[in-house]
């Protein structure tokens, strides 16, 4: 990235610190290094603290959650690495728990692409646990569990996104009908 970029990214960062509108802070900074999309993007993608501080239990449980599931990679990697020695339990325990843990450091650092990440990786699980469900997992009730579970994460990480991050639509920010951005 040049140095034009990360200047402009710093100016960003200074000027909602100083409580400067997202729209203003647009406005300024229109018709520099960054397309008018792409700055859009930018902004709308910035954490807020007073959105985060808000929010402050619900991001907790987020921690919480990805916590758990690097826990649960580590486990699992340790379960299928052990049969094959002991070397390989840490390899596979380790390669099990990487996606999560990555996760958790971008939950941590309030990144809108470790929710968008999370919401991805969860609605990769859906079909394989559909094909579960439909290869006989109807009898026990493991199966509608881990797919209640996993649609509830995906609806959590959903509505947890647009609450920190108003701005941003799907993977852009938000724009109006006649194609202006705009901020919450």
């Amino acid at each position: 990235m040049s140095s034009k970029k990360r200047e402009t990214r710093k100016r960003i960062a200074e000027y909602l610190s100083q409580g400067m509108s997202r729209a203003e802070a647009f406005y300024r900074l229109q018709g520099g290094v960054f397309n008018d999309r792409n700055l859009a993007t930018i902004i709308a993608a910035t954490p807020s603290p007073d959105l985060f501080a808000e929010n402050k239990w619900k991001v907790r449980l987020m921690h919480l959650v990805s916590s758990l599931q690097v826990l649960l990679g580590f486990f699992i990697g340790w379960q299928i690495g052990a049969p094959l020695g002991d070397g390989s339990a840490v390899l596979c325990s380790l390669l099990m728990a990487l996606i999560p843990a990555l996760m958790l450091w971008g939950f941590v650092r309030n990144s809108i692409n470790a929710y968008n990440a999370y919401i991805l990786v969860q609605l990769l699980q859906i079909p394989p646990q559909t094909t579960m469900l439909l290869d006989g997992g109807w009898e026990t009730p493991a199966g509608w569990i881990g797919m209640a579970i996993t649609l509830s994460l995906i609806a959590y990480a959903f509505v947890l996104r647009r609450l920190l991050f108003p701005s941003m639509g799907v993977f852009s920010a938000r724009s109006s009908k006649d194609g202006e951005y705009v901020f919450a």
